[in-house]
């Protein structure tokens, strides 16, 4: 009987690394902390994340933080992502899929981004606080149509490894335009945005 409660505890330990391993994989990808009234403005505040590991994540009860804990209901698509994969948390998911349409799952979290600086992150369903971003107006993306992006989202989370993106409305959904892996067509965009 111990040995079997030692096997049961050993498989509930390794089952609890596993799922925190998989949640540290879900990092903040791209923000729209300041959107301009050409891609929706207030209404379309946005983050995206992406899943950089091994293992499907699921986002159900999870939150983010802004200062505030801001709950998620699952608007389009399915709760969990994917490796490799992308989710958009939107503030009104209406105004982002009118801009964008729907290029990934959308979860609504009615987030409030400060336009100076902030600071975002994700709790898990067991209350950790995870994948930390302070960003400031400084690093750009203010109220010019533009997002913050993560150039490498294995990397830090400090100035050296966000940019401004390349691109109007940023890359939701898809390889940030400030990434090392691609070259992004100055007039590329999301539906309804040109490059000026």
């Amino acid at each position: 009987m111990r040995k079997v409660k030692r096997c049961l505890f050993g498989v509930l330990v390794l089952g609890v690394i596993g799922a925190k391993m998989g949640w540290s994989d879900v990092v903040i990808n791209e923000v729209m902390y300041a959107p301009s009234t050409g891609v929706g403005g207030q209404h379309n505040e946005w983050v995206e994340l992406y899943n950089r590991g091994t293992e499907t994540v699921s986002l159900q009860n999870w939150k983010l933080y802004d200062g505030s804990l801001r709950s998620f209901t699952l608007y389009s698509g399915t709760w969990t992502i994917a490796p490799g994969s992308y989710t958009i948390l939107a503030r009104m998911p209406g105004t982002f899929t009118t801009i964008y349409g729907t290029p990934t799952n959308i979860i609504e979290c009615s987030m409030v981004l400060n336009n100076g600086s902030d600071t975002i992150a994700l709790e898990t369903n067991t209350g950790e606080r995870i994948g930390t971003v302070t960003y400031y107006d400084s690093w750009g993306a203010k109220v010019n149509d533009k997002t913050l992006e993560k150039k490498d989202p294995n990397g830090t989370n400090d100035a050296s490894n966000w940019g401004e993106s390349l691109i109007n409305g940023g890359t939701p959904g898809g390889l940030n335009s400030v990434s090392p892996q691609i070259q992004v067509s100055p007039t590329e965009g999301p539906v309804g945005t040109t490059i000026t």
